[in-house]
């Protein structure tokens, strides 16, 4: 019986072996895109324009939202309460 470290693959095998890897990375380099079929209606693209539900302490509802993400304000803006 010989020894494990001195089996020689076939040549063929080695090829195909080489061919399988080849491709394999060939395939990490492509473009992928997904393709989702669906039924319904687009409400609105802009995520500005989508509704968003915002958790308070006090009730009731805004009229208009002035501010955007990562807006800053000053004291007595319109933006900030002036209760306090």
């Amino acid at each position: 019986m010989q020894h494990l470290a001195t089996l020689r693959a076939p040549k063929r095998l080695k090829r195909t072996m080489r061919i399988i890897v080849l491709l394999m990375l060939l395939f990490l380099f492509l473009p992928w895109t997904q393709n989702v079929q669906s039924a319904g209606s687009v409400t609105a693209v802009s995520p500005n324009n989508r509704p968003q539900l915002v958790n308070a302490v006090i009730g009731g509802f805004f009229c208009a939202l002035i501010s955007t993400a990562a807006s800053t304000f000053s004291r007595g803006s319109p933006g900030r309460s002036r209760s306090a």
